[in-house]
């Protein structure tokens, strides 16, 4: 009598999740790492040359009003255009293979860098598009509050639909369209789906994430900073900020694997929560089940009351944060307005 298959485990608390994202980055450190490195290197090299490049001072000096040739323009438009493909690229890649290598590495398989490739690269268009998408959707959303909000500040309040509509789907993109077999359009639907039920998951493991990328930012960019001021002492000012690029790229680079793998095991912690995927995978009969091979509920594409209050929470956070920022700047400016008096 053949054993039962036995699933991993699919279902986490935040606490849980955290830890097993740091475990499963840990174990594949190497492979992660590399694969970060492999991405965003040749991208922040690329980044690097058009900072450096005339293209730079042409935008400089068309900033004070200085007329520049059609080709001046074709180079200030491709210093422009370009670090917003690459972004883009950068975050299909990034995204879509960790997210596919840290599937298969909870379900026990270890995969490397060209085996995921190769298995998910017809899903690096869907996945672009998908991207592409959801940045049309939030400025869609964006243009009628800045119109309105110019009139009638407290329209601004709906930046909280803004911004709950951005993490919830941005969370489930990658995961949805590598993970399932689903077309742009749909995908989409299906994040802001899966996202709405998990939105304060996601949101925590996106802060985690922040806050872990400031910390060591700000470590390695005094680090930088003591090490480039030598450098601008001696007047080369080049090197500076090479050492600067370097440190934070460094950053980038171990921190980056993190937020994937974490939003992947949130991904299945929300489908086995709100769709029982733990107990549909284990009722196929298929040792190598996958989420590709159960056919995708149709997403809820529409707010419900927990949708509304989630977003007047976001709301009212972000009041909180205005009205404590602001008494702050405030205090600031009284503390210091005497001091720049006297120095008048």
């Amino acid at each position: 009598m053949d054993s039962p298959r036995r699933l991993p485990t699919l279902s986490f608390t935040f606490l849980e999740l955290l830890d097993r994202s740091f475990r499963v980055y840990r174990e594949n450190f190497g492979t992660f790492v590399g694969l970060a490195a492999l991405v965003i290197i040749p991208i922040t090299l690329i980044n690097g040359l058009i900072s450096f490049s005339p293209a730079d001072d042409l935008f400089r000096l068309q900033r004070f009003g200085t007329t520049g040739s059609q080709g001046n323009t074709a180079l200030l438009c491709i210093a422009g255009i370009v670090p917003s493909i690459l972004a883009l690229v950068q975050s299909v890649l990034v995204n879509g293979l960790l997210t596919y290598m840290t599937s298969e590495y909870l379900f026990g398989r270890r995969v490397t860098i060209g085996e995921a490739y190769q298995a998910i690269k017809h899903r690096f268009s869907t996945l672009g598009c998908g991207f592409i998408l959801l940045g049309v959707v939030l400025f869609a959303l964006m243009i009628p509050i800045a119109l309105i909000g110019a009139a009638c500040f407290p329209v601004w309040a709906g930046l909280g639909l803004v911004f709950y509509v951005y993490v919830a789907t941005f969370s489930f993109l990658a995961p949805v369209i590598v993970l399932e077999n689903v077309d742009t359009s749909f995908g989409l639907n299906r994040a802001w789906s899966l996202g709405k039920t998990r939105f304060w998951q996601a949101l925590g493991v996106i802060v985690v994430m922040g806050i872990l990328g400031f910390i060591f930012g700000l470590i390695f960019g005094l680090l930088a900073g003591f090490i480039a001021q030598s450098m601008v002492t001696s007047r080369n000012l080049l090197a500076a900020n090479v050492i600067d690029l370097t440190f934070s790229t460094i950053v980038t680079i171990f921190l980056t694997p993190l937020t994937p793998v974490a939003l992947t095991l949130l991904y299945y912690d929300g489908r086995s929560k709100a769709e029982g995927l733990d107990l549909a995978l284990a009722a196929l009969d298929n040792p190598q089940a996958r989420p590709i091979h159960i056919e995708s509920p149709r997403p809820q594409t529409f707010l419900n009351s927990r949708d509304l209050i989630n977003i007047l929470a976001l709301v009212g956070i972000a009041f909180v944060f205005a009205v404590v920022g602001g008494a702050t700047m405030y205090a600031l400016l009284e503390q210091f307005a005497p001091a720049m008096r006297n120095l008048r």
